[in-house]
């Protein structure tokens, strides 16, 4: 997804939530599977959702680059760091347990 096109609150969300995972915003739009990318990409999508009300899921996904990611995507995500953060098992790179 080009830079233009991705709306500048989303674009916030994504560079806050990058930088505390210390990643590149780029990261978050790929399809990558590694821990640090997906649950920080899980992260904001969960942001996106509580701070943008009344967005759909299929919107957030499209805020992810191509291929987008599907509504079930994106609640799998949601939820995937309402349980993490409610088990404590959210860990950030340099935080201390």
């Amino acid at each position: 997804m080009s830079v233009a096109a991705v709306p500048p609150a989303v674009r916030a969300i994504k560079e806050q939530v990058a930088a505390e995972w210390l990643l590149e915003v780029g990261d978050l739009d790929r399809r990558a599977r590694v821990h640090a990318i997906s649950h920080a990409r899980h992260e904001a999508m969960f942001r996106i959702q509580k701070e943008l009300v009344g967005k759909s899921l299929p919107w957030i996904g499209r805020q992810f680059g191509k291929p987008y990611y599907d509504h079930t995507s994106v609640l799998h995500g949601i939820r995937a760091h309402e349980d993490r953060v409610r088990l404590g098992k959210l860990r950030k790179p340099g935080t201390v347990r």
